[in-house]
């Protein structure tokens, strides 16, 4: 019940911004729930709900409100974020959880901890670019074969190779690693390249000249510029979804690679 409560009372303290991350989600008998989204969408919040793709849910009343829905495969994170605030818990925003389930979550106001579940659920979770005429969008997530677990190992490895990562439990990440960059994994490697910053066009010239060589997977590039106005996401993703032991060793070799090519581009340029 107090986690519950705790959720409706940051969907009313939004006031611009609402992210619902719930893979399943039920609200159709729970008149305070919706009646809680009601008064966000009256004051003009913009509310993003991410839930599980092919999941059974109930989403009736909330595609009546025309809400922003994503569908993610292999959904199981749950979180609920406005801008002051996060919830990360372990409770669908079912209204059985509510009355039946035994959940725990944590809160939080911390900005850098804002910013890690902003940055996940930006990278990992929503593509604004595949919206639909019916305000449904429905995208494939990347690989995401890493559970809990494997990140935490994964994060132990790099964490002896590498002593500025940081693990978020759900993907490891960097903002000294790399010069002028972010790095992000989960099953993937990603560099998140400042589009402010002046020399950004000459990453993405670093990052194409990089060849990967006797790796144990073979990695696939994307480059996603239009995700978001202020970066510019480059991924390495491996064409199989990877043993921890074979990715630690393609990745700790892939990271000394990115970062020699950084530093040398920043000495030449």
């Amino acid at each position: 019940m107090e986690i519950a409560s705790k959720i409706m009372t940051l969907i009313e303290e939004s006031e611009k911004t609402l992210i619902i991350v719930s893979p399943y989600l039920n609200i159709e008998k729970w008149d305070k729930m919706k009646n809680c989204l009601r008064r966000a969408i009256e004051r003009n919040v913009e509310i993003k709900l991410i839930v599980r793709k092919n999941a059974d849910n109930n989403l009736k009343t909330l595609l009546e409100m025309k809400l922003k829905i994503f569908y993610v495969e292999n959904l199981h994170a749950k979180v609920y974020l406005n801008e002051k605030n996060g919830i990360v818990t372990s409770q669908n925003m079912i209204h059985y959880s509510d009355n039946y389930s035994l959940d725990i979550g944590y809160k939080t106001e911390s900005k850098n901890e804002l910013d890690e579940l902003n940055n996940y659920i930006s990278h990992y979770l929503i593509n604004d670019n595949n919206e639909e005429t019916n305000n449904v969008n429905k995208i494939t997530n990347k690989k995401s074969a890493l559970d809990e677990e494997d990140i935490e190992y994964l994060y132990e490895l790099l964490s002896q190779d590498f002593s500025k990562v940081e693990n978020s439990r759900v993907y490891i990440w960097s903002n000294a690693l790399i010069p002028s960059a972010e790095i992000f994994i989960k099953n993937d490697l990603t560099i998140k390249v400042f589009k402010k910053n002046k020399i950004h066009r000459e990453q993405l010239k670093w990052l194409d000249d990089i060849t990967i060589n006797d790796f144990n997977y073979k990695y696939e590039r994307y480059i996603d510029k239009e995700k978001n106005k202020n970066y510019i996401y480059y991924s390495f993703l491996p064409n199989e979804d990877g043993n921890v032991k074979k990715l630690h060793e393609d990745y700790k070799k892939l990271i000394k690679i990115i970062i020699s090519k950084m530093k040398e581009g920043i000495r030449n340029a």
